[in-house]
């Protein structure tokens, strides 16, 4: 039996540890980092969902301040996409409005062209 309980540890560990390592290969940094940091709060909501866990006030105050931490770090970057997409919304207006305006086409009704198309 233990032995089984070993190989289970060994075996689901490393490849638990294999899995997340390749799927940070193929995120964006600030991606991956995100949810890295979020692990122990995924643990212990899962650990309450699962295990019915109760949160003491330690436990609370941890998650608190590991998502207080990131809101602050994120507010910036949050800021600056906004500000970037409103200038960029502006210089879109401009080009669509520029652009020529093409005649309507009239498409004749589904089944019509569904028999068109053999189908």
């Amino acid at each position: 039996m233990w032995a089984w309980l070993a190989l289970c540890i060994v075996v689901l560990t490393n490849l638990r540890f294999l899995v997340q390592t390749y799927a940070q290969k193929l995120c964006q940094i600030g991606s991956a980092a995100l949810i890295m940091v979020l692990e122990p709060v995924w643990t212990l909501l899962l650990s309450v969902w699962l295990l019915n866990e109760t949160v003491g006030a330690a436990k609370a105050a941890g998650c608190t301040l590991i998502l207080a931490a990131l809101v602050i770090y994120r507010l910036p970057l949050l800021w600056q996409q906004r500000k970037t997409a409103k200038s960029r919304q502006g210089s879109l207006k401009v080009k669509v409005s520029k652009l020529p305006i093409l005649p309507r086409t009239s498409l004749p009704p589904l089944h019509e062209r569904e028999r068109e198309c053999g189908g």
